[in-house]
């Protein structure tokens, strides 16, 4: 029969690093779990806020046509909402293109326009 080895145990782990570091680790782990609830929980609330601005802008429109003594029918809403979608997508691709870096080819071109 096989002659069994006993295993000795030390201040290292089986992966060879010694405590300190795997609770330097594990601590490093805790604050990017912490960090990422945290994101987690302001994107919530800054979604919550939008929400509540688009209620508030279109109960604002509705309001000044009631105001004018105009009633707003159902298409007239919808025609608004939809105004307000394009208008909405058209700043948010106008900022995204005014905010991202051009590329090396688009430089070029722009420094010699004849290439």
């Amino acid at each position: 029969m096989a002659q069994r080895r006993k295993i000795e145990v030390s201040n290292t782990n089986f992966d060879g690093n010694k405590p300190e570091v795997n609770v330097s680790f594990q601590n490093a782990a805790n604050e990017v779990t912490k960090l990422h609830h945290q994101a987690m929980n302001s994107q919530h609330v800054a979604f919550d806020a939008g929400r509540r601005h688009s209620l508030e802008k279109a109960f604002e429109w509705v309001s000044s046509k009631a105001h004018d003594g105009k009633s707003v029918t159902s298409s007239e809403f919808m025609a608004y909402l939809q105004h307000e979608l394009n208008d909405s997508s058209a700043n948010s691709h106008q900022e995204l293109s005014e905010n991202m870096p051009c590329s090396q080819d688009q430089d070029m071109k722009e420094e010699h326009p004849h290439m």
